[in-house]
């Protein structure tokens, strides 16, 4: 930016800062810029902001954003979020670009050890696991804490290519268990995903899993390759191969379903997009869907191999077990956009629909099979419902104006984080299904 530029946005934040409370800088630091620009691009934050969103490189964490942010003591909600760079968040960390080093993670690590932060989101930073593992470390307790308020939101998607840092947020979740509400793992290496399910039953006041672009079928143990049982023969003996006992062999699908299930868990919210879904996985996760009653909205779109197959699955979920029929189901919420059902898989999800007064809102949008025998039984099934999807559609949000909210929040512990999810500023708009989050300054 031009000097004069910078000039003018201090004077502006100068002019505004007393009742500033919300600020979201794209592209924060600027390729070109000579140095002392870059360093006073935004060096007068006002002191009262209690959310802020930079959109910067990750080479960009420097002294001089250390020392911006340290002006910022009343910040709760901070965020370095990109936008995901291909259309999955599990491609991220096949990228070949450079990753944040441990140096510049220390740098963010500092801040949040002195900060009053609840509400992190880094999803997307290309964090390896050393620099993931510096900033995990300052979300736990230490002696120098007189109250230690606790993370409420950690968004961590599209990181961790490499290193030991993962090994840091099992204790990161124990140590935030009675204070997390929303946790995003989505696209982390397998066995970090299956680390952080495991603790599940932990998280007694979590309402929000975001698991997306994690293949549930996969073990979640790291460097190990399931393999078939082979004959002991005295050769195989000797060559000192260890194998992983059954009860570690089980794939994220069923781990899942185990922590659903668990009586502790209170989960409301499983976001499953884009995980390669297909009808024999949305079995293995079935026992524990059906056994969780706080449990009102899955969403499992993009995952294009559901079909129709897939959808008999769904509508287990949809009627509930014998307990939820009673009471017209549990689930308030089904997102199936973009998962390859026709005529067949509708008129089976038609069927569910209509016994289960509960569901307000069935998304299949972008199912370009289904037609018109399809749509007519869901109309028939809907009963004046506007949230039950009911045409052919590629739009995202085929309820606008009709009057059709969010059903699922409760206004109770979920509300102060709800508060967040709600508020978009246009930034993610345009990336529905490829944002970093459903959180967003």
């Amino acid at each position: 930016f031009l000097e004069s530029t910078v000039d003018s946005f201090n004077g502006m934040i100068d002019a505004i800062g007393d009742t500033l409370c919300r600020l979201t800088l794209f592209r924060a630091y600027r390729d070109g810029g000579t140095s002392n620009v870059r360093a006073v691009w935004f060096k007068k934050l006002p002191k009262g902001l209690q959310k802020l969103h930079f959109e910067m490189p990750h080479h960009g964490l420097r002294h001089d954003t250390l020392d911006a942010l340290s002006r910022c003591p009343s910040t709760r909600v901070l965020s370095f979020a990109n936008r995901p760079r291909h259309q999955t968040r599990s491609i991220n960390r096949q990228l070949s670009n450079s990753v944040m080093s441990k140096a510049s993670a220390s740098i963010l690590a500092d801040y949040l050890r002195t900060s009053s932060v609840t509400h992190l989101d880094l999803s997307n930073m290309l964090l390896d696991g050393d620099a993931l593992g510096e900033i995990l470390g300052a979300a736990l307790p230490n002696q120098r804490d007189d109250v230690w308020d606790g993370i409420k939101v950690l968004i961590l998607s599209g990181n961790e290519r490499g290193g030991s840092g993962g090994k840091d947020l099992p204790a990161v979740l124990e140590a935030n268990a009675s204070t997390m509400l929303h946790l995003d793992v989505g696209g982390l290496p397998d066995d970090q995903v299956a680390q952080a399910i495991d603790k599940l039953p932990l998280l007694t006041w979590l309402h929000t899993l975001d698991i997306s672009g994690t293949q549930v079928n996969m073990f979640g143990i790291s460097g190990v390759t399931p393999k078939r049982k082979k004959l002991k023969t005295s050769e195989a003996a000797n060559d000192g191969e260890d194998f992983p006992p059954p009860a570690q062999l089980q794939t994220i699908g069923k781990k899942l379903a185990a922590a659903l299930a668990a009586p502790s868990c209170r989960l409301k919210r499983l976001i499953l997009e884009s995980c390669s879904l297909t009808a024999s996985d949305l079995r293995e996760i079935s026992p524990g869907v059906l056994k969780c009653p706080s449990l009102v909205f899955v969403d499992v779109s993009y995952n294009s191999a559901i079909g129709d197959e897939g959808c008999v699955e769904v509508a287990r979920w949809i009627q509930g077990n014998a307990r939820a029929k009673k009471y017209g189901g549990w689930l308030t919420r089904i997102h199936l956009e973009g998962c390859g059902i026709g005529d067949v898989g509708a008129k089976t999800l038609a069927e569910a629909v209509a016994t289960s007064p509960k569901l307000r809102r069935l998304d299949l949008a972008q199912n370009l099979n289904i037609g018109r025998t399809g749509c007519a039984e869901l109309a028939k099934a809907a009963k004046g419902r506007p949230g039950i999807w009911t045409k052919v559609t590629t739009d995202d949000n085929p309820w606008a104006e009709t009057g059709d909210t969010d059903d699922d929040s409760d206004g109770g512990e979920t509300a102060e984080a709800d508060e967040y999810f709600s508020e978009d500023d246009g930034y993610f708009s345009s990336h529905r299904a490829r944002r970093p989050s459903p959180w967003s300054l």
